[in-house]
């Protein structure tokens, strides 16, 4: 599995992913956004893929919150019903960590706590594997 930045001709393969989770976008307004995003230095965007295609995608923002000041916040992570509970989530939210650390305004950002530690089935949802306590939490 590679884990790299969007590419326009990736939009139908987006589309379907996000059609996935009731969100019914066309392939052109797919690579309008994937223009947009590329060029907005706050946001860090990539996909997983696999030799059949993407399978995944994640997004993130830089924020800053009277709450929690700076972070990389997690605003979008899908992964396609077949590649669920492989690991896929988690490989795309650790490059994003990654990716976030090596730029300066990202430098020892805090993790999201609401989505990592969020509900097992949220987790599981979005193609996570749940960490062990959440899960007993569940039972």
């Amino acid at each position: 599995m590679r884990i790299r930045p969007p590419r326009a001709t990736d939009a139908e393969q987006l589309a379907a992913l996000n059609r996935e989770l009731g969100y019914a976008t066309e392939s052109q307004e797919i690579v309008s956004r994937i223009k947009r995003v590329s060029k907005l230095p706050e946001h860090f965007i990539a996909v997983a893929e696999i030799e059949s295609g993407v399978i995944g995608w994640v997004q993130a923002e830089h924020r800053f919150s009277m709450e929690t000041g700076e972070k990389a916040e997690l605003v979008g992570l899908v992964v396609g019903a077949g590649a669920r509970r492989g690991g896929v989530g988690t490989l795309l939210v650790q490059q994003r960590r990654s990716m976030c650390m090596r730029s300066p305004c990202y430098e020892n950002l805090p993790s999201n706590p609401a989505f990592e530690s969020g509900r097992a089935d949220k987790q599981r949802a979005l193609g996570l594997r749940p960490r062990r306590r959440a899960a007993q939490r569940e039972r």
